[in-house]
């Protein structure tokens, strides 16, 4: 009890304080805050007016390009007087020493990464806890701040197995492992280059736990020739053998889900940057899982280059020759295997129905929305960038409202567009759409397009066929086509957007047999 009330004397509990939001007040004397190494200070938490947390912390700024923003990101631990590193729960989150202060700022929706952990946890994996704060450092005003629960291994966080140095026992070699594919800047932890190139760059994956300063030459060997083998695996022709091929590998549902939502929100760095992979033990099922998820705050179309902005194109296919940061070739060749294809499509097609349904997007978007709005307007008041240009945004609203209406509309675009175009088929239980062998349909060309794209339908016989353009709530807008196919040649659909808004529709083909075949076009 002495002990508090000496933080509640000694830390300074001033700062902002009319908000919504708890407040996160730091202060280091002054003292600049530098990459590394962290510098002493003190933390302390006021949620509703009552200070619910003081501590000693070391703080440091940590971020790769976001490091150019004056809207700086902090790495936060929590440390006694003496300097050494405690664990208490901040916000309700289970108990912790290492923690981050994310600054939204290029993105200025302020969701896009915190949406990302949210599915990630409502689809069944470890994601980042998340709560939005505002913060005040030694005496400034800073604006929106998410706390984040920093990537680490722990039973709260990701619960693999602890690496002990002196342990001999053959299994705890095995795991657990946390590997990072990422830029070399920022926190670096050492690592190794994979014997596999794409478009000649070679993929370096960093040891995120244990660091490189604590692991063991047994078990850097270890993980190391283990993903290498995985890659020999993956490199042979028989990487798709259910026995000895990749299930044998990887947890194929962390690997469907990770690809899920790298597309969702056609992430630009997604699977060759800020992204995890662990393993633990053997005796714990030894298995490559893809995750937690991090760093998506340039996707839901906030990149003005290698077209983050599109709503069409598929990221794994990632082909930049000129980026020396390429993704791991395991990745596009998964998905060439129909079975993982097959997998991936169902899942999509689940969640369509529960958290990716527009309706769930967008709520969540929206309750968001209202919960900040008054402390945007702080934010913004601070960091004047509304209808201003930050790198990389490809869109820039004048106000938080449109910056969020554009996102919700991107996000509907977006899978209304993979509804369609994501490869695979609805597994067994799911709804599916197959057309018979003797029928045809051509993909839409081009799509986006103004004011005319078209499409073409062939069969081996004779078919009665009808096209008709309906909008995204299921309204008709008109019909394409109607007419007899002839089986000698193809038959071309043109559709005609002329005094349509821009927006998606979609096109039904109707065949004579009871088949129905769907298409998105987007009119632009």
């Amino acid at each position: 009890m002495k002990f508090l009330l000496f933080l509640f004397l000694f830390f300074p509990v001033s700062g902002f304080t009319q908000t919504d939001l708890p407040q996160i007040i730091l202060s280091t004397n002054g003292e600049w805050i530098p990459d590394e190494p962290k510098v002493k200070g003190t933390l302390t938490i006021k949620e509703g007016g009552v200070v619910k947390n003081t501590s000693y912390m070391g703080i440091e700024t940590r971020g790769s390009s976001s490091q150019m923003f004056p809207k700086k990101s902090y790495g936060v631990e929590l440390w006694t007087e003496a300097g050494e590193d405690t664990s208490l729960s901040l916000l309700g989150f289970p108990k912790e020493s290492d923690w981050i202060l994310y600054a939204p700022y290029t993105d200025k929706t302020m969701l896009r990464d915190v949406l990302t952990f949210y599915l990630a946890s409502r689809m069944g994996h470890y994601a980042s806890r998340f709560r939005f704060v505002e913060l005040t450092l030694n005496d400034e005003y800073l604006g929106v701040y998410v706390l984040l629960e920093k990537i680490k291994r722990g039973k709260s966080r990701v619960n693999i197995s602890k690496m002990e140095s002196g342990d001999s026992a053959p299994d705890s070699l095995t795991g657990g492992y946390i590997l990072k594919i990422d830029k070399t800047t920022g926190d670096w932890s050492g690592g190794w280059w994979s014997p596999y190139q794409t478009n000649g760059k070679s993929i370096l994956y960093q040891f995120e736990y244990p660091k490189a300063e604590n692991i063991t030459s047994g078990q850097s060997t270890y993980i190391q020739n283990w993903v290498t083998d995985f890659e020999h695996m993956m490199n042979s022709e028989s990487f798709s053998d259910p026995v000895s091929g990749y299930p044998k590998w990887i947890d194929v549902n962390s690997f469907v889900d990770f690809v899920i939502i790298n597309e969702l929100g056609k992430n630009i760095d997604g699977y060759r940057l800020s992204s995890f992979l662990h393993k633990d033990r053997d005796s714990k099922g030894g298995k490559l899982v893809a995750g937690p998820l991090w760093d998506f705050n340039l996707a839901f179309g906030n990149a003005d280059y290698y077209e983050g902005y599109r709503t069409t194109g598929f990221q794994y296919e990632f082909d930049s020759e000129g980026d020396w940061y390429q993704n791991p070739f395991w990745w596009k060749k998964l998905m060439t295997d129909s079975t993982f294809q097959n997998l991936v499509k169902t899942r999509y097609s689940q969640l369509r129905k529960t958290i990716l349904s527009n309706d769930s997007l967008s709520v969540w978007i929206r309750n968001y929305e209202t919960e900040l709005t008054p402390a945007a307007a702080r934010n913004y008041e601070k960091w004047p960038i509304l209808g201003q240009y930050v790198w990389p945004n490809y869109y820039i609203g004048e106000t938080y409202h449109d910056e969020i209406n554009w996102m919700i509309n991107w996000i509907k675009i977006r899978v209304a567009w993979l509804d369609v175009y994501l490869p695979g088929k609805v597994l067994t239980g799911v709804e599916s759409e197959e057309l018979p062998d003797n029928l045809s349909v051509s993909e839409v060309y081009p799509n986006p397009f103004n004011p005319e794209t078209r499409l073409s339908i062939k069969a081996n016989k004779r078919q009665s066929v009808t096209a008709d353009l309906y909008d995204l709530t299921g309204k008709k807008i008109r019909q394409v086509f109607s007419g007899v196919l002839n089986p000698e040649s193809a038959t071309s659909i043109v559709i005609n957007g002329t005094g349509l808004s821009s927006g998606i529709y979609f096109i039904m083909v109707n065949y004579s047999g009871g088949f129905v075949s769907r298409r998105a076009v987007i009119i632009k």
